[in-house]
């Protein structure tokens, strides 16, 4: 007969056990849907007229600033549908690379990034 303590012991460990793989799943998720509105955002960005150089000044800083920007517009905390909020994300996301792009003392790069983001949209749809 198994003692009450080594049966609690077990369902302790299947119920950490579950949590690691449900964290695991969610962090796999996450993390795919994050990589989809990347590429999202740079197929914008290959599609603004910038002049040459700009474009990787501009990618380097969107890998710099993406994980921010996705956090602060994703809540997990609604349904399906509407947990991810796009235009937060765009709008954060250019406000961080404009805002990078001023302190390093590339106005002309913010200018130009400014106008043009107000000429594209962002559109996701979650899975």
């Amino acid at each position: 007969m198994k003692s009450q303590k080594h049966s609690t012991l077990h369902w302790l460990l299947g119920i950490v056990v579950l949590v690691i793989v449900a964290e695991a799943i969610y962090t796999d998720r996450e993390r795919s849907a994050g990589d989809r509105v990347k590429a999202e955002i740079v197929a914008i960005v290959y599609d603004m007229d910038l002049l040459p150089g700009w474009e990787e000044d501009v990618l380097q800083r969107v890998d710099l600033f993406h994980y921010r920007a996705f956090t602060k517009a994703l809540d997990v905390t609604k349904k399906t549908g509407r947990k991810f909020d796009e235009e937060t994300y765009y709008n954060e996301l250019f406000d961080l690379v404009i805002a990078s792009a001023r302190e390093d003392g590339k106005s002309e790069l913010a200018d130009s990034l400014d106008r043009q983001r107000k000429t594209f949209q962002l559109s996701v749809t979650e899975r």
